[in-house]
């Protein structure tokens, strides 16, 4: 008897061994632990207090008024007498920066910050111990940002003319309370009398500004030599007329 002939399709089976994981999913992942790695050094690093001080400094060298607001807090850079702090008074060839920084000590505590750091302004040195406090908004989630609590110094005006030129920028020098306290930015500054002074010599002093550090500027008044002139021919003549006076007590 003979047998019936058997279908190959229904003895072998198609073999279809089970897909691991491809070499792409494999790379994705650890794509990801390194960009989580790397956001992690980003934040502990690059982003430390330290940072935050140099890039403050470095803004001043760089004359940029606005980036040296943009690292201090928002209740420090919304000063409500902002003449001193603009780029125009920066960019003055008068201007001297801070130079040769170096920080020299820096601890944190939860949000806040101290960090000590050494300077110059016009070859002499200086040190400040700044505070600092951990920036809560949207990009500290991812950039651990620092802000400076009080790196702006003033100045305060004493013994100046009504008008006075700052770099070179004209600035009133009283309001309705007497003499003018200027927020100002670390650096040097020239503060002097204006060249149209129709009084007054344009004489100019120089002050430097610390942070936390209320600077008092007090400019010499010397009079024109037109006006000293003027002013002796009247009190010569005020004199002769006296003494010519037959009166013992003369009018005025």
């Amino acid at each position: 008897m003979t047998e019936p002939a058997v279908d190959p399709r229904t003895v072998f089976v198609e073999y279809r061994p089970r897909r691991l994981p491809g070499k792409g999913v494999v790379v994705g992942v650890a794509v990801v632990l390194v960009l989580v790695g790397a956001v992690a050094m980003f934040r502990t690093s690059a982003a430390a207090p330290e940072s935050a001080v140099r890039d403050f400094f470095g803004a001043l060298a760089n004359r940029d008024a606005a980036a040296a607001l943009s690292a201090s807090a928002p209740e420090v850079r919304d000063q409500p007498v902002r003449e001193l702090l603009s780029d125009e008074v920066l960019a003055a060839d008068s201007y001297h920066p801070p130079d040769r920084v170096e920080v020299t000590e820096a601890r944190v505590e939860g949000t806040v910050a101290v960090v000590a750091v050494e300077y110059r302004i016009d070859r002499q040195e200086y040190t400040a111990t700044l505070q600092l406090r951990r920036d809560d908004g949207l990009v500290n989630a991812i950039r651990q940002r620092w802000l400076v609590l009080d790196g702006i110094g003033k100045l305060t005006l004493t013994d100046v003319p009504e008008e006075i030129t700052v770099n070179g920028l004209p600035i009133a020098a009283y309001d309705a309370q007497g003499p003018r306290i200027l927020p100002a930015l670390p650096g040097s500054y020239q503060v002097g009398v204006p060249e149209d002074n129709p009084l007054w010599n344009p004489i100019a002093v120089t002050a430097q500004v610390e942070p936390q550090v209320t600077t008092e500027v007090s400019v010499p008044l010397e009079a024109r030599p037109a006006v000293r002139a003027e002013i002796e021919r009247q009190v010569t003549e005020l004199l002769d007329s006296c003494a010519m006076s037959p009166e013992l007590e003369p009018p005025g």
